[in-house]
């Protein structure tokens, strides 16, 4: 259990190098990170270079650089300086603290949940724009460029790369196959699923060696799966349920493969956004608690 509340959190990555767990804020606009005995910090100083409410994020420790979205949002601190619609893809440089850069797509969206292709590309989703934005950091003058048309996806959110490069998206309905290295147009491809199981809705999707865990709490009660997806095939197999019914779990979202551990905030509903204030946490809790799944 961390030491933080007022947090609201959404998005999971880990920092290797300094051994601790990263929670995106959509309320403090900032980034957590928790050491192993709970405490807590935020990563970027007050002011952090123009965040918003934060949501997905991962790690390129190659690069020693976190790269988070970030979308306005009601829920957030000092909400009325932002304008609606408006989102950013931020890189981060992990050892300062320093906003590295920031970029905007072209037109208004909520970037959300995002991967890192092998080259070192990124990969993000527009839940509002319905579509996936590739950036390449490596160019001259990065810009957000979208793999396919507005309205491809409904509320696309988790996203994953596989080994091969290929992309994973997950919307409401399904989950999609996309190949950025594909000719112009690309298309996405639905995948298909052992006796026809609904695996829409889900939110984080962490790639483990061949297999995906991730994180449905769409519909229903939150749960957490691991899969193998076969692309040739363009279907999803050796499908595994690792977790439900949990007496922690309030609404998970996204979560991390350290190791042979899947770790997530089991509880980011600890605290609600209601009637301009951040309700109290319940009694006897001193913050977001933090879940070590095993792996198979």
């Amino acid at each position: 259990e961390t030491d933080c509340l007022d947090v609201l959190p959404e998005g999971a990555a880990y920092d290797t190098t300094r051994d601790r767990f990263l929670m995106s804020s959509g309320r403090r606009r900032n980034v957590i990170a928790a050491d192993a005995d709970g405490r807590c910090h935020e990563l970027l100083a007050p002011g952090n270079d123009g965040l918003l409410a934060v949501l997905g994020m991962d790690v390129d420790a190659a690069r020693d650089t976190l790269w988070v979205a970030s979308a306005t949002a009601p829920f957030m601190r000092d909400a009325a300086s932002a304008k609606p619609g408006d989102t950013r893809l931020s890189r981060i440089d992990l050892a300062s603290g320093r906003m590295i850069a920031s970029y905007t797509p072209a037109s208004a969206g909520l970037l959300n949940d995002l991967d890192l292709l092998p080259d070192g590309r990124v990969a993000v989703t527009d839940s509002i724009a319905g579509t996936v934005y590739l950036l390449d950091p490596s160019e001259a003058s990065p810009s957000l460029r979208p793999l396919l048309p507005a309205g491809s996806f409904e509320g696309p959110n988790g996203i994953v790369t596989l080994a091969d490069g290929r992309l994973v998206v997950a919307d409401f309905h399904a989950l999609w196959l996309v190949d950025p290295s594909a000719a112009a147009p690309l298309r996405k491809r639905r995948l298909t699923t052992p006796g026809g199981r609904y695996l829409g809705g889900m939110d984080g999707l962490a790639r483990d060696g061949d297999h995906i865990v991730a994180i449905q709490n769409l519909v229903g009660l939150g749960r957490v799966w691991r899969f193998r997806v076969d692309a040739a095939a363009e279907h999803v197999d050796d499908l595994q349920l690792l977790l439900r019914q949990h007496p922690d779990l309030r609404n998970p979202t996204t979560g991390v493969v350290v190791g042979r551990r899947f770790l997530f905030v089991v509880d980011p509903k600890l605290q609600v956004f209601a009637d301009q204030a951040m309700t109290l946490a319940p009694a006897g809790r001193r913050g977001h608690r933090i879940l070590a799944l095993p792996l198979p």
